[in-house]
């Protein structure tokens, strides 16, 4: 069976099997070939599946299509180092022998958000002490209302 739309996938499968057109060589539109899309266990006839990461190495199925990766591994060439993390560092994510060199620097972000968090709390803790401190330990007795003025002598 002839690939009439050179997607990888030959024409009666297209037709047969997959609902995909024999004449389009990436029948959803989503810039990944309808062949690598099966080949992958994606879905050729769905976009959204173009924006996902299935296998969490921080690279979108379409950035795996243009890099050659495999969307279902998160190392493709099993070097102990994520294709998200060999690309961002400029190494290749099909060469075993390429990965980075330099470790990543610290992330401390977690840690800054739980400091905040334990001072944020401290803060109001202290701002609840100081209110309790502050108060008064009698209770206030009310306020006597004013004496009524004199009233003016009675004239005969």
């Amino acid at each position: 069976n002839p690939d009439t739309d050179d997607d990888g996938l030959n024409d009666g499968a297209e037709i047969l099997t997959y609902p995909t057109n024999a004449t389009n060589p990436d029948t959803d539109g989503d810039l990944m070939l309808d062949g690598w899309e099966v080949q992958n266990s994606l879905n050729p006839v769905n976009q959204l599946d173009a924006l996902l990461d299935y296998d969490g190495d921080g690279l979108e199925n379409i950035v795996e299509s243009v890099q050659d990766t495999d969307p279902n591994d998160w190392d493709s060439d099993d070097d102990g180092y994520s294709d998200g993390v060999e690309l961002s560092r400029g190494t290749d994510p099909l060469d075993p022998s390429s990965h980075p060199s330099e470790a990543m620097p610290p992330d401390y972000t977690n840690p800054i958000i739980i400091g905040c968090t334990i001072i944020g709390i401290a803060i109001a803790a202290a701002i609840i002490v100081h209110g309790f401190i502050r108060r008064p330990r009698t209770p206030k007795s009310p306020p006597t209302p004013p004496k009524p003025a004199p009233s003016a002598p009675k004239q005969t």
